[in-house]
């Protein structure tokens, strides 16, 4: 298929049934307000929209985190590149593909052969699962000191705030969301989310810990 120049092919993968569901989207189709790009299992679909300042918005649902995800492209961008990926926000892994048909099918190949490193033989259903597990040991290892040496400078200032009336024995532990910080004595505790990287950075730069 030789494309025109304001044509471009766009792919993703249902959340759902785990199909790449593909399409070739024109300048022209694109002049209305939505359209919606339909997976034929029923469960997902990808909007497309241009934006007040004329970008163009993708919006779907994600296989890997189970959120949904949202991407402004510039026009030329979205329908002069050659080879375009969009990446899931939570693992990096990508979701969204466009450009030449050519391209968009060699990078979905590599991409399911990177998953299939990842992940091994996988379904849909199980995948969610695979990459929480798998998020929560990565969180685990990467942030357990910066937490433990964060709760020893706020104890230390006084500035960690529970139930007791004097202070408290504080302690945490990770989930796969985050962390849950306590208080040994009077049980007061609180959930910090750490799954994104704004959340992870809010929260090492929190002056005062008040837990309920």
């Amino acid at each position: 298929m030789i494309l025109d120049k304001k044509e471009t092919v766009i792919a993703y993968r249902c959340p759902k049934c785990g199909k790449t569901v593909m399409s070739v989207i024109g300048v022209f189709s694109l002049s209305g307000d939505l359209i919606k790009l339909k997976c034929d299992c029923g469960e997902s679909e990808l909007s497309i929209a241009y934006t007040k300042d004329n970008k163009i918005n993708l919006r779907l649902p994600c296989l890997f985190c189970g959120g949904d995800h949202s991407f402004n492209v510039g026009k030329d961008s979205f329908f002069e590149k050659g080879i375009m990926q969009l990446n899931c926000h939570y693992t990096g892994l990508e979701i969204v593909f466009l450009g030449q048909k050519d391209k968009v099918f060699e990078a979905i190949k590599q991409s399911d052969e990177q998953i299939v490193q990842i992940f091994g033989d996988y379904d849909p259903s199980s995948l969610k699962t695979k990459v929480d597990e798998d998020d929560a040991k990565k969180i685990d290892a990467g942030t357990f000191d910066i937490v433990n040496f964060m709760l020893k400078e706020l104890e230390e200032d006084g500035k960690i705030k529970c139930r007791c009336d004097k202070r408290g024995v504080y302690g945490f532990e990770f989930d796969k969301d985050g962390v849950m910080i306590s208080c040994g004595v009077c049980g007061a505790k609180k959930h910090f989310n750490l799954e994104s990287v704004q959340r992870a950075e809010d929260f090492i730069n929190t002056d005062v810990l008040i837990l309920e």
